[in-house]
């Protein structure tokens, strides 16, 4: 430890300590203001060079320093050295070996001097370009029996005495008192690092919250999962700010409930949190519980595992075997009909051919249109039931998209529905089956045109079907989506939306095979077909294909 001088102000350093004391007796009011530094200093340096400045003046020694014990117990390391004003040459860098007078002081745990130190055997211990000192008097700090440190003192102006011994000791317990205390602050510093380090190292979201929802900790995984540095999270309401409408007051009477006479009533559960750029993520919450000195709840603790992409592959897994389902049950109904219904057809159009009779013949045409209704529908089944082709060739997403609407648009124009279409030119071709595709793009706007049909008129000029073709991010699949300003749909048909025969239309003027087949489409080319619709607003249909063949 290097050796110090003392700043030139030191004793206006310690008179501050001293202020307010002035009436009491000279000796109370220098322990007292000693006292007070060590209560109220976290910092050692600080209050020990207050300790010594007040046990200098008591005892009237001129020089003198604390010095702390090297952890191996060999030598002294000065914490600050005040010369007095004397001629002081000695290298602060040096090292203090205990020896001496001073190894007496170490051994007997207890204050010793030498008023003629300069004709005593310790003399020759001192370094050359040592202060002169002609006596000298030592106190150990001692800590649990042990000596840790001491305050040394030099130079009185007359002979130390048993009475300084005893000042010295008593000062020397304040200064060991302010060691203990740095020691503690030290290690409840360190151990706060160890835990904020370990807080930060942890995967899950940890939050604190006080009584009243307010965030005391969040650590940076909880930062990066809410879009908000800690710092500006910390104060601020949890359910106000990062829970959304819907569950707040749901997860506040939980809060309430914790902190309550039914401690941890829920101490596992599931909630949907809001970022602040408004994503929306699924947290399962592990909860505890804070608590004072005296037992008190003062909070909550609780660690948070973002579980989203997890619900977003049980959501596929489950939507996964629910199609496979639906397409094993639509493939063999499928072939069950097609063959009963082409004999119909055959038997009808024999009678329609040889029949004379206008009104036999007329019912033999409506067996065939009702024939030809249901071979269209075993059609779209077999097409969504369909498996993946390996006959894929590049074709065009634009001219794709040209030919659906080549069909598409008499029927536009006749419901007056305008579009806005945006696709480039420049999209890369996709390997797929292009009559296909073509059709299943060809359903999507049927489909939209559908939705607009009941929309007031105004709905349909806006433009009331948006047409837009891009490239993903990364570059690995084109999207084709088609959105509408139609009524939308609730959670619970969009749940449905791409089950075979289900429609929110008449079932006499739709069979609700329509997106079922762009599923089916979307299935042979390893695509996905993803639907986003709100009552009230509109449906955006998204149909994605990807550039290589798998």
């Amino acid at each position: 430890m290097t050796h110090k001088e003392p700043s030139p102000d030191s004793s206006t350093d310690f008179s501050k300590w001293l202020t307010g004391y002035e009436t009491l007796p000279r000796e109370m009011a220098l322990y007292l203001a000693a006292a007070r530094s060590v209560l109220l200093t976290p910092d050692f340096a600080t209050s020990a060079r207050a300790v010594f400045d007040a046990c200098k003046t008591l005892t009237g020694a001129t020089a003198g320093y604390v010095a702390m014990l090297s952890d191996d117990g060999a030598e002294n390391e000065v914490l600050f050295l005040d010369a007095g004003g004397m001629p002081c040459t000695v290298n602060p860098e040096l090292p203090m070996p205990i020896r001496g007078l001073r190894s007496e002081s170490y051994r007997l745990n207890k204050a010793v001097y030498e008023n003629d130190f300069v004709n005593s055997p310790w003399v020759s211990f001192m370094p050359s370009g040592h202060v002169v000192m002609h006596n000298v008097l030592f106190a150990p700090l001692v800590i649990d029996g042990k000596a840790a440190g001491l305050i040394g003192l030099a130079n009185k102006d007359g002979d130390f005495t048993d009475r300084d011994a005893a000042v010295a000791t008593g000062f020397g317990e304040l200064a060991a008192l302010a060691l203990r205390n740095a020691r503690h602050a030290d290690l409840i510093a360190r151990a706060r690092k160890t835990a904020e380090r370990y807080l930060q190292l942890s995967p899950a979201i940890m939050l604190g919250l006080d009584p009243e929802g307010k965030i005391t900790l969040l650590n940076d995984v909880g930062g990066e999962i809410l879009g908000m540095p800690p710092h500006q999270a910390i104060g601020r309401n949890w359910f106000d700010t990062f829970i959304p409408q819907e569950g707040r007051e749901q997860l506040r009477d939980i809060h309430r409930a914790n902190l309550g006479e039914d401690p941890l009533s829920q101490e596992v559960f599931e909630s949907k949190v809001q970022a602040t750029g408004g994503d929306m993520r699924d947290i399962i919450w592990q909860n505890s519980l804070i608590r004072s000195d005296d037992g008190q709840i003062t909070g909550t603790l609780s660690s948070g595992h973002d579980i989203t992409e997890q619900r977003k592959l049980e959501t596929d897994l489950f939507e996964r075997r629910r199609l496979d389902t639906l397409v094993t049950l639509a493939r063999g109904v499928a072939h069950e009909v097609n063959n009963p219904i082409m004999g119909i057809m055959n038997y009808a159009e024999l009678i329609a051919s040889r029949c004379e009779d206008e009104k036999s013949k007329r019912f033999a045409n409506g067996i065939l249109r009702e024939g030809k209704r249901v071979a269209d529908m075993t059609k779209a089944l077999l097409s969504f039931a369909a498996e993946p082709s390996t006959d894929h060739r590049d074709a065009s997403i634009p001219r794709m998209i040209e030919r659906a609407l080549a069909v598409a648009r008499p029927l536009m124009h006749r419901s007056g529905v305008k579009i806005e279409l945006h696709v480039e030119e420049s999209l890369p071709s996709v390997p797929c089956i292009q009559a296909s595709v073509e059709r299943a793009i060809l359903d999507i706007l049927l489909n939209a045109l559908e939705a607009l049909a009941d929309a007031p008129h105004e709905a349909k000029l806006s433009p009331a079907i948006q047409i837009t073709a891009s490239l993903s991010k990364k570059g690995h699949t084109v999207s084709i989506r088609v959105r509408d300003n139609g009524p939308g749909m609730d959670l619970q048909e969009l749940d449905h939306a791409k089950d075979p025969f289900f429609t929110t239309k008449d079932r006499t003027q739709r069979s609700g095979l329509g997106l079922a087949s762009v599923h089916g489409v979307a299935r042979q080319h390893h695509g996905r077909v993803r639907i986003k619709s709100e009552r009230g607003i509109g449906t955006e249909v998204v149909l994605e294909l990807p550039l290589f063949e798998r």
